[in-house]
């Protein structure tokens, strides 16, 4: 198990929202690549980092602290806050650079596209899921399926 520390970023400070509130603000340092090497040094493979005025506005505000994080430390970044369209989370994605995984949105088209079944890894769920994957992937293979899903239309 991976325990992933949180920098949350307001204004390319990292800070800390007491219960979520925006006005109960402690801001612990202006240099957010210094937290997380500190946090790197601490043993961390993972860094989460939220935009929290992405999250209170809808529009990407700290590219700039990611993205110097992201050139600082070695460890994968995940990175949440405002995404409320394909556009934005795209631009998330790419903004990090890291390995990423989203499932398909009903109508959003996929760059690179890999299906996966439940079957393909010993369960027994027959459903198909796609998903748009930044790096290779493959598609495990699956037999043949011998008992008709009606839920999920799949054979």
């Amino acid at each position: 198990m991976d325990v992933l520390p949180a920098i949350d970023l307001r204004e390319g400070k990292v800070v800390r929202l007491r219960r979520g509130d925006y006005a109960a603000q402690t801001t612990y340092s202006d240099n957010p690549p210094e937290i997380a090497a500190q946090l790197v040094a601490l043993g961390a493979r993972w860094i989460h980092i939220v935009d929290l005025d992405a999250a209170r506005t809808g529009h990407l505000s700290n590219t700039e602290a990611i993205r110097a994080i992201r050139d600082t430390v070695d460890v994968q970044i995940q990175v949440g806050g405002g995404a409320r369209s394909e556009e934005v989370v795209r631009r998330m994605l790419d903004d990090t650079g890291r390995h990423f995984v989203i499932e398909n949105v009903i109508g959003a088209p996929l760059r690179t596209v890999i299906e996966l079944c439940g079957n393909s890894f010993g369960l027994h769920v027959y459903r198909h899921r796609r998903f748009e994957c930044s790096f290779m992937a493959w598609r495990k293979p699956h037999k043949h399926h011998t008992v008709r899903c009606q839920r999920q239309g799949y054979q």
